[in-house]
């Protein structure tokens, strides 16, 4: 089974002390939508994670500390931080992966992430098993739904409206061009997300894409569809799509999360 690599090497350390933004992010606050944004980012953030040894293959084993709070995996933002942690004992091993990824597989094995730890900075936390989960579960990938019947559809909840409108505002520019509209409804106990023109290729990703992004917009209860162009149910909330040129490299792959390709599952020893 193929697996998911990690690049792993020995850093020349560069020592400083400017914030990231992890840091930035945990200082904005401690309510729920500065949690839910600080969690987000640090799925999105490269994180430096201390090995065992040198990794062999594809296939990394991280260091596992054995704390009073239970059984971790040291994780750092900048190789700085991973070396003044280390620095006693001299340059150490270290494999690079997306917080998504290492997310999941600290989930699947029971256990916490310590970020940044030594660092004395604003986003040196430990992370228990138990939020790890529950971060790994707020990226679990979405599924494509039929377009409902429409006489049992409503209005959606402002809610649902603005976290979308926050969404689309933040779109990558690799969203820009792949599809039409948006249309929000209400569905019995739930919403749904009717994307509108979009190429069947890029359904699967763009599925994922957005229910994440409502997952961290604070909205875990709607459900994400596919019309053709302007053949979207009436009524409802209608949103445009972002119009940018996507980048040339970009392609509806780049869309799919890290890790999340079956046919290339992460593994680490």
């Amino acid at each position: 089974m193929a697996q998911l690599s990690g690049a792993a090497g020995q850093g020349q350390w560069r020592m400083g002390g400017a914030m990231t933004e992890l840091d930035l992010a945990q200082e904005a606050g401690a309510g729920e939508e500065q949690r839910l944004g600080f969690f987000r980012l640090l799925a999105d953030t490269p994180l430096l994670v201390l090995l065992a040894g040198e990794a062999q293959g594809d296939t990394l084993e991280p260091r596992v500390f054995d704390l009073e709070e239970g059984r971790f995996v040291l994780a750092f933002d900048r190789e700085e931080r991973l070396a003044a942690f280390c620095a006693e004992g001299g340059p150490q091993p270290y494999g690079e992966l997306p917080g998504r990824v290492l997310a999941r597989l600290l989930a699947a094995e029971g256990l916490g992430l310590g970020l940044n730890l030594g660092s004395a900075s604003a986003s040196q936390m430990l992370l228990d098993p138990a939020a790890m989960d529950w971060l790994a579960q707020m990226l679990a990938p979405a599924q494509v739904r039929p377009v409902a019947d429409p006489s049992d559809l409503g209005p959606p909840s402002q809610d649902l409206v603005r976290a979308m409108e926050r969404v689309l505002g933040n779109a990558p520019p690799s969203w820009g061009g792949m599809a039409g509209s948006v249309r929000l409804y209400r569905h019995g106990a739930r919403g749904l997300v009717l994307v509108e023109g979009a190429a069947p290729a890029a359904q699967a990703p763009l599925a994922g894409a957005i229910s994440e992004a409502l997952r961290f917009a604070g909205v875990e209860d709607a459900d994400i569809g596919f019309a053709g162009a302007s053949a979207a149910p009436q009524g409802g909330e209608r949103l445009d799509w972002p119009a940018s040129v996507p980048e040339p490299q970009a392609t509806p792959e780049a869309l799919r999360a890290p890790g999340t390709d079956p046919d290339r599952p992460p593994k680490l020893r």
